[in-house]
């Protein structure tokens, strides 16, 4: 989650660079320029964007992003994945290139999740797909898993905070839409929610400049400032219940976020042998601490899930 809190005294990382670009390693390079395919899709009255990268004749994955993200949210990962998959990441309503809406809802976020897959080109790949996602991200592919798992060939939940009598805050008093005068002091106020460190900075900038639109007099955040007010809450503890289809945790192993409690609820709530797999010296941003390592471990956990339903095809 991108935000602005001014009552933490947080250190802004980008605020050094005055506008310029960190530098970044080779290998982040090579793989941020590799190229991508740009959709959009409607969706109940609302146009939805859709990135894509790798080959259509390959199993497909789609990463879905956290609250007040965007679908480039996830930096290298898609490219670190495409050689064997094709991957496919949406921006919901509300966030990153796609439309705002007068209401929100989980359930209508799963919908957005396989209309972006149908517009991705992933569900008439060799076997079925599977749906990743981060913190909110992995509530509407919880109920996805739960109302339409049998067209997916699992799901993975990254570092998200799925608990017993969970709810997410409806009463917030919506943030003011800030404008910036100019786009670095726009990058200068970024700062990650929940708050903590990451030390690759070139991650944070690319992920900050892609959530920035140009406006009426500078720059703002692409977000609608009201989504949080505008969600309507429906429970994603009842979703893990009965998954039909396979299920993975992948949590950040600083658990800054989910802490032990709720990976223990966690535990004890999915179906027993469910993986649980952490990401060491990760925070909640997974895919910007580690992005290497989660790479990894989804491909280890997609591949053989993938390769089991293109067996049940036949």
């Amino acid at each position: 989650m991108v935000g602005e809190r001014f009552d933490l005294p947080l250190e802004r990382p980008l605020a050094q660079y005055g506008g310029e670009r960190p530098s970044a390693p080779e290998w982040y390079a090579r793989a941020m320029a590799m190229p991508f395919e740009e959709h959009r899709v409607e969706v109940e009255g609302a146009s939805i964007e859709v990135l894509a990268w790798g080959d259509r004749s390959k199993p497909g994955l789609l990463l879905a992003h956290g609250m007040r993200g965007h679908a480039r949210w996830w930096g290298p990962i898609p490219a670190l994945l495409a050689a064997e998959h094709r991957v496919v990441a949406l921006s919901f309503s509300g966030m990153g290139g796609s439309d705002w809406r007068e209401a929100y809802s989980l359930e209508l976020c799963a919908r957005e999740l396989f209309c972006a897959a149908e517009a991705g080109g992933i569900l008439d790949g060799p076997a079925r797909p599977v749906f990743v996602g981060h913190s909110f991200g992995a509530r509407p592919i919880a109920h996805a898993a739960k109302d339409r798992g049998q067209e997916l060939a699992g799901v993975v939940m990254v570092d998200s905070k799925i608990a017993p009598l969970e709810h997410l805050p409806m009463d917030r008093v919506a943030p003011k839409a800030r404008v910036y005068l100019d786009l670095a002091s726009a990058l200068s106020r970024f700062v990650l929610l929940p708050p903590q460190d990451c030390i690759n900075d070139f991650l944070l900038d690319d992920v900050a400049r892609a959530g920035l639109v140009a406006c009426e007099g500078g720059w703002r955040w692409c977000f609608d400032p009201e989504i949080v007010r505008k969600l309507r809450s429906s429970a994603g503890w009842d979703a893990l219940a009965n998954p039909s289809c396979p299920m993975a945790m992948v949590y950040g192993g600083r658990m800054l976020h989910v802490d032990g409690g709720t990976l223990a609820a966690q535990r004890e709530r999915l179906p027993k042998g469910t993986p649980f797999i952490e990401i060491p010296d990760a925070g909640h941003h997974v895919m910007l601490d580690q992005p290497i390592a989660l790479a990894v471990a989804i491909r280890a956990l997609v591949s053989p899930w993938q390769a089991q339903a293109a067996t049940d095809l036949y």
